[in-house]
This record gives C-alpha cells, structure tokens and sequence, in this order.
C-alpha cells in the first residue's frame, strides 16, 4: 500500500512539474503581445514545431484552419508575438520525432484590451521611421504603455495599484525587471514584466523626518543591485542671517521641501543619504545672494529638484536643481559637495544668469566622461529646449564647458515658450546617440545623432470625438529598451516569479 501510495504521488509530482513548466498559463489574460512560451523537453528531441492559431479550440479540425503561424523551435521555450489585443489564441508543440508524446495538447490563452492599447484611442505616430534601433520599444509613462519603433503597443502596465496613477520614469533595469514611480502617491517600485510587484520602496520617513520620504522624479536600480530614489525633507526655516550687517534680521527662509537622495538594499535597508538641507545652509544661495545685502528682501528659494545621476564608478552623483538651475556634484558616500554648476553668487556681486541652461532636466553623465541634459531654456526668449553636452571644468574651477548642442524642433502649432518648462529627458545610445522625449505639452520622442541626424521620431496622441481631431497626450517623461535581448531578459526574468 505504502508503494502505490508513494507511486501515486510521484506521478502527481510529475504532472505539476510538468503543468508548471507550460506558459502561458491555461487561460491566462496577458497584458502583452510579445509572449514566452515554454514547454516541457521531450527526451533525445532536437527539434520542436509551435503552432499557434486564433481562437479558443479544442479540436484538430477547428485548430488547423485558424493557424496563423509555424515557427522552428530548437529548445523548449519560444519568444513569438501575437497580432491582437483582446483576442483568444491555442497553441501546442508538435515534436520532431514520431512516437508518444509527440503532439502536446491544445494550450489556451487570451491577451487583454485596454484603451491604453486601442489604436483607434490612442497612438504613437511615427514621424520618422526609424533608421537604426529598429528593435527597440519604447515606454511613455502617461501611456503606461511599451511601444515597438513602428508605433505598435507590446506591453501596457497592469493591475489595480497602477490603475488609476500617474506614473514617472518607467524604465527597465539590467536585472530583468521595470522600475516606475507613482507622482501624487509618492511611492517607487520594481516590478517584473507581467506588472507582478517584485519591491516597494520603504516610506517610513526615517530620512525626512516626516510620515513618509515623499519619492519624486527618479527611481533607479543600480548596478550592485541596490535601489536609489529622490525624496524630499519636508523642511521649513528662517535661519538667521550670517552676514554682520544684518545679524539680527531673518531674511533667508524656505517653503520649499528640500531634497533628498535614499539608498536601499535589496531587503529594503536604508544604506546611505544625503540631506540637500545640510548643502544648502552653507551654501553660496543664502550667504551671498545680493538681495539679501542689498535690498534686503526676504527670499523664498525654490530649491525644486528633478533628476540625479550617479557614477557608480567615479562615486560620483550629479543632482539637478530646476528651480535654481543648478547642478551640484556630490561626492559618494562621503556626501561632500565637489562642485557647483550653474549660476553661483559671490559676496556683493550682482546676481547673473546662467548662460548654459534653466531649469534643466534629466542630468546625466556619459562614458567618454562629459555631462549632458535636456535643457528646458525657458530664459531664453524665441528659442525651443535644447540638448547640450558639457566638459567638466578642472580642479578648482566652477566653469562647465559647452562641446555640443542641438535645438529641439517644434512641428505644428506650437509655440517655442509654451513648451520650455514641463518635463522632458535625454538618455545616451550605445552608439552615443541620444533619445530624447521633449515632455510637456509637445512630447514628441526622437533618436538624434551627434551629426544631428534623426534617426526616428514620433509624437503620442489620443483622438478627441468631440472635436474629431488627435491630439498629443503629454509626457513627463520616456524611456528606450534599445534593443530585442533587454526586452528578451524582461520576458525571461518574469518567468522565474511565476
């Protein structure tokens, strides 16, 4: 009794195992086009046949006249991608070698429709076709949607806790995985490419001081694994002045929220900070800014931030300040300030712009060792944002040095102005070409070569029956999956959590 017993479970051992290596899951509902399929092997088998046809079947007859493609499987899993959104497909795996177990069973699933992936809602139109990276996909984070380069959705965010949310800096990581942020909900996960919540970022306000760390802007997975996000210190003061003349007088305060830089681990540990607040009590912004001396006039400062990057291998992070269109460069984990970019005041100098770039977003740093940023330029009257990469001056100097620049062009009823300040980023190709989103109400994305070729652009639209026209659905920002294997991992990595 105790063998047939023991048999009896090992078959049900088996079974499952074999249930759990079949994905798609029976009926599962898909919120992508682009789908893994993996099967059981079959011993001494080198070859597999996939079918796959639409519509649910049960039956050899009704499935053979619905195929719609044959592929050659040489292992036992297979990337393919479907055609249609909110559809019912079958597949099954037919083995090279005659015998038992040479033809699988029928194998359902269904793909999910969204407004989000209706084309007849909501588009991406293609401008330029794309030159190169013509494999890439594209995420639009108002969409909430991944896009292939000819404007087709693959991929849109799914579940309840991302339904109803504006969602910032969606972008994959090199771990397989998608980090995004929640804009009003101040909160930053990672998820995996099914929409399954892999981490969630730590709010208990250990940093800020106050209920939560309240997560903006940018969330990023670093290359050892850890996790690092802009938050704020909720942070009101009326220091006293510290210039002799004016001891007694209160003449600097903030209403503005302070930022912050958090690091975790893995497990959710706090690991390392950075107070902007520190920086900023000391700083050149409040001592030596002539209207505290002069006029005399208490200043509300808006110290608004909007982007970080860090040089893992310089140890080096870049923090932009928009409101004061400042970049400050901090050493880590020291925390030390090394330098500051942008407009710096000195004891009885009168204040002078910034000529390089205002309220900037999107601060990186390239691997031939120059910064570069999207430059919103609304100081500039008449002229649109820009792109603009930047030598980093010498030790002691303050002074960046302007190498390259591009203009961003405007088409159809735009003005320049309108279009200067609201959100945008750039990001650097493996070929050093950029992708860019201009964000804001005109949020058009493109490829732009340093010989400022285009190499692709595109514009997203929803249709406005009221007024039977399109209309650009504005960005904050995009991000680019620049080729078929980043995209192939996400698909792979999500099939370990399953």
């Amino acid at each position: 009794m105790q063998r047939i017993t023991a048999f009896l479970f090992l078959c049900f051992i088996s079974i499952h195992h074999l249930q759990a290596q079949i994905l798609p899951k029976e009926g599962r509902a898909l919120n992508y086009r682009i789908i893994g399929f993996s099967f059981p092997p079959v011993t001494n088998n080198s070859e597999y046949i996939f079918e796959l046809a639409i519509g649910s079947h049960n039956s050899e007859e009704s499935f053979k006249k619905n195929i719609i493609n044959t592929y050659i499987c040489k292992a036992s899993r297979k990337i393919v991608e479907v055609p249609f959104w909110g559809q019912e497909y079958t597949w099954r795996i037919r083995s090279a070698n005659e015998g038992p177990g040479a033809i699988s069973s029928f194998h359902h699933f269904s793909t999910l429709f969204k407004n989000k992936t209706d084309s007849c809602k909501v588009r991406l139109r293609i401008m330029q076709e794309a030159k190169k990276y013509k494999e890439g996909y594209v995420f639009l984070d108002a969409n909430k949607a991944l896009y292939n380069m000819k404007g087709e959705a693959v991929w849109f965010l799914p579940g309840k806790t991302f339904l109803h949310v504006s969602v910032r800096d969606m972008k994959a990581t090199p771990f397989g995985t998608i980090t995004l942020m929640l804009k009003d909900e101040e909160k930053v996960y990672e998820i995996n490419y099914e929409g399954d919540i892999l981490w969630q970022g730590p709010n208990t306000g250990a940093v800020s001081g106050n209920a939560t760390e309240h997560y903006h802007h940018e969330f990023t997975r670093l290359a050892n694994g850890h996790y690092m996000a802009l938050g704020n210190e909720m942070f009101w003061e009326s220091p006293k002045h510290r210039d002799s003349s004016a001891a007694d007088t209160n003449l600097y305060h903030s209403t503005e929220p302070m930022p912050t830089i958090i690091e975790y681990d893995e497990n959710g540990k706090l690991v390392w900070s950075w107070l902007s607040s520190g920086y900023f009590r000391t700083s050149d912004l409040i001592n030596f800014n002539t209207k505290f001396f002069v006029q005399k006039v208490p200043v509300d400062v808006d110290v608004h931030a909007n982007s970080f990057y860090f040089d893992e291998k310089a140890k080096v992070i870049y923090l932009s300040f928009k409101g004061i269109s400042r970049i400050v460069k901090v050493k880590y984990p020291e925390g030390v300030v090394l330098n500051t970019y942008g407009a710096v005041f000195h004891r009885g100098v009168p204040e002078q712009r910034n000529g390089l770039f205002c309220e900037q977003h999107s601060i990186k740093h390239s691997p031939n060792g120059y910064i570069y940023m999207y430059n919103n330029n609304p100081c500039e009257t008449g002229h649109s944002a820009k792109l603009i990469e930047m030598e980093e001056p010498a030790s002691g100097k303050t002074e960046l040095k302007k190498i390259w620049e591009y203009e961003c062009t405007v088409e159809g009823n735009y003005s320049k102005e309108s279009l200067a300040s609201g959100g945008g980023n750039v990001m650097e190709l493996p070929d050093s070409s950029l992708f860019v989103s201009m964000g804001g109400a005109y949020s058009k994305v493109f490829i732009v070569s340093h010989s400022k070729d285009i190499l692709w652009s595109a514009i997203p639209e929803k249709w406005l029956p009221a007024q039977q026209k399109w209309s650009v659905v504005p960005q904050y920002r995009a991000s680019i999956i620049e080729d078929r294997k980043v995209l192939e991992k996400l698909i792979w990595t999500a099939e370990k959590h399953k």
